[in-house]
């Protein structure tokens, strides 16, 4: 395979970079096809992607489809693999028990390929999986075994690289790369809303993990003490129904909206609409878009210090990292924020300079662009 891929280079130094990417079908939610979409549009023309769907398929539903949908896709890899060449295979895994499952029987095709020209850039990270891999037998010996097996590795945060390291891979084959938001997105819309209220955004999936109900409790501890808030709760998610019951049962139905799941124009607006994003989330995080689409909209951040965030927020300058997620520690929090324009205004000028700088959809994907070429000319 090394040898086939050198002489696809030798013959075509000027073309474009094949890649082949992993990602689940575009009409899915989600980060990882958010960012491979974006991906795909922002990075030019010195790339040529293919798209290799992977994971359930609307419609498809039973429970055998689901157990059989990876072996189904790991036999399409096969084909591609027989039927094409690339200079640069480009994997989206997440260090869960689901994705792990999924994504080592891919690693197994491309090593009974001999694949070297592989880029792994791990998504999202559950601290307690990766330890029970690192203790593991099947985890050193089997899945790391596999992920080394790449050329680079790119993590969304340097703890995460240091966690890899300290588990026995080469410091060399490790990087950090952010996610990225669309610009272009934001450019599309004006702020719409010109009325005196605060309006606090939060823009994930509604999930308890996410802190959604101690951000509530927060929001109606503000609300009682007379500060003029509103509060637009954007997503969908296992626990949306009883958010919306707890919101209706504290009376807090007119100072809480629920649009449901946001993306392209609808998603821009509510960002350019808001005032201050709030992302209170506990949950085993890589690094959100949506908390760089909310610096990119010049909003101040109120956030947590799990996953690749503290890579991204520095306290008291991007906004503010809650030490723990509490009711009392988020309502003191948007106290300070709600209170002070003039805070906030310069909290969001130093975010979307940042964020416009470093996190752009065409910045990042420059980058990606040059690892692809890196990896292309040693493959």
């Amino acid at each position: 395979m090394k040898r086939i891929q050198a002489a696809r280079m030798a013959d075509h130094p000027d073309g474009p970079i094949r890649v082949l990417i992993f990602s689940r079908d575009p009409e899915w939610f989600g980060g990882v096809v958010n960012f491979t979409s974006l991906l795909m549009k922002r990075i030019g023309g010195r790339v040529e992607f293919e798209h290799l769907r992977i994971g359930r398929r609307r419609g498809h539903n039973s429970a055998l489809r689901r157990f059989v949908q990876p072996l189904l896709d790991a036999i399409e890899l096969v084909k591609r693999l027989r039927r094409n060449r690339y200079d640069v295979i480009h994997l989206n895994p997440s260090i869960n028990r689901s994705s792990i499952v999924r994504d080592s029987l891919f690693l197994l095709v491309l090593r009974a390929f001999g694949v070297k020209n592989l880029l792994v850039f791990i998504r999202g990270w559950d601290d307690d999986y990766f330890d029970r891999l690192r203790n593991g037998f099947f985890g050193r010996q089997v899945v790391f075994r596999l992920f080394r097996q790449a050329a680079r590795i790119l993590v969304l945060g340097e703890r995460f690289r240091q966690e890899l390291i300290a588990a026995g891979f080469s410091p060399d084959q490790i990087g950090v790369l952010s996610t990225m938001f669309d610009g272009d997105s934001l450019l599309e819309v004006k702020r719409s809303r010109h009325d005196e209220a605060v309006q606090l955004l939060f823009l994930s999936r509604l999930i308890s993990d996410k802190g959604i109900f101690e951000l509530l409790d927060a929001v109606w501890a503000c609300a009682s003490e007379g500060m003029d808030v509103r509060l637009v709760m954007a997503g969908d998610g296992e626990d949306a129904a009883r958010a919306r019951k707890w919101v209706a049962d504290n009376d807090l139905s007119d100072i809480v909206l629920f649009p449901g799941y946001l993306r392209g124009r609808d998603k821009g607006q509510a960002l350019v609409d808001a005032d201050l994003f709030v992302f209170p989330s506990y949950y085993g995080e890589g690094c959100p878009n949506a908390l760089l689409e909310a610096m990119g909209a010049g909003l101040p951040v109120i956030t947590t210090k799990v996953g690749g965030i503290p890579d991204v927020i520095e306290h008291e300058v991007n906004g503010i990292l809650l030490d723990e997620v509490n009711p009392g520690a988020l309502h003191a929090a948007l106290k300070k924020l709600v209170t002070d324009a003039e805070l906030r205004a310069g909290i969001g000028d130093r975010n979307r300079e940042k964020a416009w700088r470093n996190y752009e959809a065409g910045v990042v994907s420059g980058r990606i662009a040059d690892i692809y070429a890196d990896i292309a000319s040693t493959s």
